[in-house]
Formats: structure tokens, sequence, C-alpha cells
């Protein structure tokens, strides 16, 4: 190493960052700098989204065929169509049988957009730019918005999900704005639960249930999200003073709207069931022996299948996973900035420098909640700690058992469940060092998708 050079470039990015956080300071309060921040974003989100290639993302051609299905329809479509055969992955599986409601919104806002004359690619992909789009104008109105948001801002793989056509990006989406609804003590959420007006109960007995219809419609790996998201309204009706006179109307209310959000659960898979009957499974069972790649058949001998798959039942280690395959380490970093099918990728330092600021941040926040946010914040700290470390595990071991998936895309509930926690316990946490720390990650993943994602990936030109 040339250490004069080093200082030299350490020095420059000190200076570069106390000229930026010096032009700032003002829109400090209230967090006003975060819509700014995230409004950089959502530009070059637009230009992903313009300049990349049809499929240059992880499984694009599976999602853009499965949303341009719900262009014309409304339904499910019937198992062994041969008209959704290009759904179909090369597992033999298709994201219109999977029971998310991600694609008919996006088929539609497709369709909308037609007369615009925009390539069917970027069609596709717009829905999810107007999902980031909403929430940008989301944070300019709200300051509890803000607080959800912050974690947004930490990441470039976060931003890369909403520049193509996938149902990552409207699970990330739906998860925010609950997470806003939670935070907000003026939310339509507690004002419905507490029953203050008649315009806040009739408007919440049709928004709220459809809310949370659309929660219990995400991926799976969504679930803890779910799990989380009741257990903080539990600290609130339990463990604080906002509901003390309001406690028995809240939690049935709360019932109420879940019931009803289960109500729109149940039609979702219930068409699926209306149109395909009640041996589903089984013609899918036989549906993916049919269109699988041969290397992922389910009849496939275990050493003729992909190398990927069952790795336990080979006789992998988890020493050999963890060590050899690192498992760990390509989660991390494709959960900061990997792009394209897992080609692009930054150099060692950016991910290092992603790595210590974010750890130091995460220590920081639940720490200081831990210490300081009483026994409803230690609770729900430990939680967040609890319920993250179960999805790494689940994730762990569907890459050991069933396929190695080192993506750190699975684990994105994560983000949600931290900008709740900061939301609820923010008065316990220095906001000096989360402004500082966060805009340094922001900083950081702008020089990923910037020169790494938007220089390398495949263009349309």
């Amino acid at each position: 190493l040339d250490l004069w050079w080093v200082v030299i470039r350490l020095a420059c990015v000190a200076i570069l960052l106390m000229l930026v956080m010096y032009g700032l300071a003002p829109l400090v309060k209230d967090l006003q700098f975060v819509p700014l921040l995230l409004f950089g974003v959502f530009m070059l989100i637009v230009v992903m989204a313009s300049v990349s290639k049809r499929n240059a993302h992880p499984d694009e051609y599976v999602h853009m065929n499965a949303a341009a299905y719900y262009q014309d329809n409304w339904l499910p479509p019937l198992l062994g169509d041969p008209d959704v055969r290009d759904t179909y992955s090369v597992y033999g599986i298709s994201r219109l049988n999977n029971g998310e409601f991600y694609y008919l919104p996006a088929g539609k806002f497709y369709e909308l957009l037609q007369p615009f004359r925009l390539t069917d690619t970027l069609s596709l992909r717009m829905f999810n730019v107007f999902l980031f789009g909403l929430i940008v104008l989301y944070t300019i109105k709200y300051s509890s918005a803000r607080m959800a948001a912050i974690p947004l801002l930490i990441s470039p793989q976060l931003w890369y999900l909403f520049s193509y056509c996938n149902s990552d990006a409207f699970a990330l989406f739906i998860s925010f704005i609950i997470g806003c609804q939670l935070i907000d003590r003026q939310s339509l959420l507690h004002r419905f639960l507490k029953g203050e007006e008649w315009g806040a109960r009739i408007a919440g007995l049709v928004a709220l249930p459809l809310l949370l219809g659309l929660l219990f419609l995400l991926k799976k790996n969504y679930y803890p999200y779910i799990a989380f998201f009741y257990l903080c309204i539990g600290v609130k009706l339990f463990w604080s003073e906002e509901y003390y006179w309001e406690k028995k109307e809240a939690i049935i209310r709360l019932l109420v709207i879940t019931v009803i959000g289960l109500a729109f659960f149940g039609l979702r898979i219930g068409a699926d069931y209306m149109v395909n009957g009640a041996d589903r499974k089984e013609k899918m069972a036989v549906l993916q022996e049919e269109t699988a790649h041969p290397l992922y058949k389910p009849s496939t001998e275990l050493d003729n299948k992909h190398v990927t798959l069952n790795r336990k039942e080979r006789g992998v280690t988890l020493e050999h996973v963890i060590v050899i395959d690192r498992w760990f380490e390509q989660t991390f970093r494709s959960s900061f900035g990997v792009f394209g099918y897992f080609t692009i990728s930054g150099p060692y330092i950016y991910y290092d420098l992603m790595r210590g600021t974010g750890a130091a941040l995460l220590l920081f926040v639940v720490g200081s909640i831990l210490l300081r946010g009483g026994l409803g914040g230690g609770f729900l700290a430990l939680t967040t700690v609890g319920f993250s470390s179960a999805l790494i595990a689940a994730s762990f071991h569907h890459s050991w058992v069933v396929d190695f998936q080192a993506q750190g895309r699975y684990l994105f509930p994560i983000v949600p469940m931290i900008g709740i926690l900061y939301g609820l316990y923010h008065k316990v946490v220095n906001r000096q060092v989360i402004v500082r720390g966060g805009f340094i990650m922001y900083l950081l993943g702008i020089y990923s998708f910037i020169f790494q994602a938007l220089l390398r990936i495949p263009k349309v030109f």
C-alpha cells in the first residue's frame, strides 16, 4: 500500500462528507433530508429501469411473463394452460400459482401504460418504480414515514429491487406502509383502533383489512414480519399508556380487521382452487415434472441433479457450507450490492466498509433501545434480533437442505422490522449517530449503484 495516497484519499472523503453534511444540516430537523435522499435514489431507479436489457436481472423473465398474463385476466390461470408455459422457471414452478398478489396489480398497471407506447420491458418495470415514488411522497408528507424509511437508505440492493419486475419490491412496499401505520400515533390504524371518529372507523374498516390481506399474500419469508407486527401492536396495547382506556375495544377492532383481512387472503387462494379444483397440488406436481429442466426435476436421481440441490443429502457438512461455500459472506454481499445475475459486484473494501458501519449502527440502535427503551422496548429489541436470527437460520437451512441460494433478498423482511423498532423508540436513540452512520452507508450505496450496477449492467443500447 502507498500510505501517502491512502491518507490523501481518506482526507478527500472526510472533506466531502463534512461539506455535504454541512449543506444538509438545516434538513436534519424532522429528518427532512430523508425524502431528498430517497428522491436521488428514485432517479437512479428510473435510469436502471430504462437502460438495462430485458432479463438482465434475476429471474426477471418469469416475473414479466406472469405479470403480463394479468393484462387481460383477473383470475389465476388453469394449470396446464399452454398460454402460460412461458411463466414456468427451470424448477417447473410458475409465479402465477404461488398465491402472491403482486402480479395482478403489476399486470393491470402494464395495461394502463399501453397508450404511452413504452417498450414492454419498461412498462412491466414501471409498477415497481411507481411504488418507490409513492414511498418518496409518503416520506415528504409524514415524519413517521421518514423514520421507517431510514433503513431503506443503507443498501443499494434494496433500491435495485424497485428497478426491475419482481415481487420482492411489492413486499417491501406493503411492509413499509404497514410499518408507518404502526409508528404514527395519528395514523388510520391507531385512530380506527381507538374509535376516534366515524370517518376513521369507516375508512379503517375498508382500507386496513385490505392492507392486512395484502400482507398475508406476500412471500413466505415475510411471515416473521407479520408476527412482529402483531407483537408490536400487543406491546402498544398492554405495555403503553396509549390505549389505557380503549384496550378492550381496540382488541376487538383489531380482531375484526384481521378476520376481514384473512377473508381477502381466502378470496385469492379460493380463486385458485375454484379454477383448478381441490387436487390443485397434485396437478402442480405433475406440471413440475413436465416443465422443469432435467437438472431440477423431482424425479431426477440425486447424482444427476444440479449441484446446488440437496447439499445435506449429498453429504455436504455445515462447515463446508459456511467455510468453503462462504454462505454468510455471499448472503451479506448480495444484501448490499450484487447486481445482474449475481455477476456484478464491488471491490472488497466496499463490503468491508459497509459491514463495519452497518454492524456498528445496528448494535448502537439495538443497544440504546435495550438500555433506555423500557420493558416494551427491550422486549421488541430482543424480538427483532430473534426474528432476524430465525430468518437467517431458515434461509441457511434451505440452502443446505433444499437449494443453495445465498441471496440477501430473502432476509429483507428484517429491514422494515428495524424501521419499526427505530420509529417506535427513536427518542432513546441518538439521532446524530443515526444520521452520520446512515449517510456514510448511503454514499457508499450511491457509489455501488452508479459505478458498479449502472456502469456494468447489460444495456439496451
